[in-house]
């Protein structure tokens, strides 16, 4: 299922560059992408009095987590408004006390640009595969720490805001992903014997609630040429 997929896409990209072959017109190529960074502070609230008495709030110190996250797209505009292209991505999540991860994706994607009126703003959709890996370390059941090795192949679709600043530069703003269908396999190796795994497997359709979380938010720059 997921070759057929591939071949679709891939089917579909070509098609649509014979069609809007002759429409392409100069300086179309674009190099950029988007990069984005958030940090959030986790703190506990308790109170230390006996039942019964005022309360005396106590704030523990908790821990401060962060991620980052780049991703770099080339692309090809074939008409005005549809382009083809590619995305690099990569991301890192960690902190104090907290345990780290690396994640690595490509995707290819078609981007339609919608204007907004007759300003330089413009709404652009990518609709898109993709294909990522990723490192973080877990914890069993048991409470042994597992480096745990994550593969995820899927479907998405980015909607964004662009800004034509000058003929050939665009500024860009999106909270990533809207919607996702992503296929992942997990596989877990204890530290203490590496010799023993456990693979998992599973399927996510449906919105990505982080879309709507302004720690999301990337914003970047695309050259045309």
């Amino acid at each position: 299922m997921k070759k057929l997929y591939g071949t679709m896409f891939v089917a579909a990209l070509f098609s649509s560059a014979t069609v809007f072959a002759q429409d392409v017109p100069a300086k179309k190529f674009f190099l950029g992408g988007t990069a984005g960074f958030s940090t959030v502070k986790n703190q506990s609230v308790y109170n230390t009095s006996p039942v019964g008495t005022p309360p005396n709030f106590v704030v523990s110190g908790g821990s401060r987590s962060s991620q980052f996250n780049i991703a770099p797209e080339f692309g090809y505009y074939i008409k005005e408004n549809v382009a083809l292209g590619i995305k690099l991505g990569y991301s890192h999540t960690g902190g104090e006390n907290l345990q780290s991860s690396n994640s690595y994706v490509a995707a290819p994607f078609v981007r339609f640009n919608v204007p907004i009126g007759k300003s330089r703003f413009s709404v652009y959709n990518d609709l898109g595969l993709s294909a990522g890996y990723s490192q973080t370390n877990e914890h069993l059941a048991d409470g042994q720490p597992a480096d745990a090795k994550i593969l995820n192949l899927g479907a998405f679709y980015e909607p964004g805001l662009q800004f034509r600043l000058k003929n050939n530069i665009n500024l860009l703003a999106t909270l990533g992903n809207l919607f996702n269908y992503d296929y992942h396999r997990k596989q877990l190796k204890p530290e203490q014997d590496p010799t023993k795994k456990a693979v998992s497997t599973g399927h996510f359709v449906g919105i990505n609630s982080d879309f709507f979380s302004l720690n999301s938010v990337r914003i970047g720059v695309n050259l045309l040429f």
